[in-house]
């Protein structure tokens, strides 16, 4: 396969669909231990790979087969030494824990990766998605959500992958939607973080926004809401920029896609020689 071969078969793939039930993307993470926190920035974008790799016919959880060099080159890390950077972000993943809230107001508690084998030699890995996860991620007729995954690839927050999904997770029911601030703090990991709504602004949301709005198919603004002299609850207003009746602009969607491409894939060939000849993309 030749580099621009090489090059398109990248960009096919970070096109691909990130599927899940909403309960994944609407966590509440209350612990401060290790185990109940949420992925890092690394971690989300290695699980979103993960995922888009489950076909929408599987009927079961599979074994991930991946080609190192090419996992790392399609989530944009940039890491020398390919072998240690997916050891380390997936072997934390075996270690972090998805929770789920049960029909009786329970929660379970899983990780979301139970096996990971690599081959340095060959340059391959492995990976086994935790089984009690299969009803969250197949076969999905309601209560999902679903992005493209290029639009989190580019994104230097987690908390800005964190709030897309969760905004996305919601969006369906309606383009306006409240959170009251330890509400939204419990979906971001920010529990017992940023007390003053000034440094949880500074910190967590201006840097968020700033991820969805430029990278992703999302256009948000924020609202604060006051109690008071204190701010208490926070509105974001929301534009699908993909969803039918709303078309984006095709230049505006190519600008989007370069600027995802300029921040994952810097030193590879660009967006106008990988897609030459081939007509507008996406």
């Amino acid at each position: 396969m030749n580099d621009k071969d090489r090059e398109f078969d990248l960009a096919i793939k970070r096109d691909y669909k990130v599927t899940e039930d909403n309960q994944l993307a609407q966590q509440r993470y209350i612990s401060r231990r290790s185990k109940g926190k949420a992925p890092t920035l690394s971690e989300e974008k290695a699980f979103a790979y993960i995922v888009s790799r489950i076909k929408p016919t599987d009927t079961e959880l599979k074994p991930i087969e991946f080609d190192i060099k090419e996992f790392c080159d399609i989530c944009g890390f940039t890491a020398k030494q390919y072998y240690s950077h997916v050891k380390d972000t997936l072997s934390r993943l075996m270690a972090r824990q998805v929770w789920i809230q049960t029909d009786d107001g329970k929660e379970d508690g899983y990780p979301y990766l139970i096996h990971v084998g690599l081959d340095d030699g060959k340059g391959k890995g492995t990976v086994d998605i935790h089984p009690n996860l299969a009803p969250f991620l197949l076969q999905l007729k309601g209560n999902y959500y679903q992005f493209t995954f290029h639009n989190i690839l580019a994104m230097k927050s987690a908390y800005g992958i964190r709030l897309y999904k969760l905004l996305k997770s919601l969006y369906y029911k309606n383009t306006e939607i409240e959170f009251d601030l330890e509400t939204l703090k419990g979906h971001l990991d920010c529990i017992g973080k940023h007390k003053e709504y000034y440094n949880f602004k500074r910190k967590v949301l201006i840097p968020a926004l700033h991820d969805i709005n430029t990278y992703s198919d999302l256009k948000v603004e924020m609202e604060p809401r006051k109690t008071g002299k204190f701010i208490t609850s926070l509105i974001f207003h929301i534009v699908d920029l993909t969803r039918e009746g709303m078309p984006e602009d095709i230049a505006a969607a190519n600008e989007r896609y370069r600027n995802v491409e300029r921040e994952i894939n810097p030193d590879q060939m660009t967006f106008e020689k990988i897609f030459a000849g081939i007509g507008d993309y996406p």
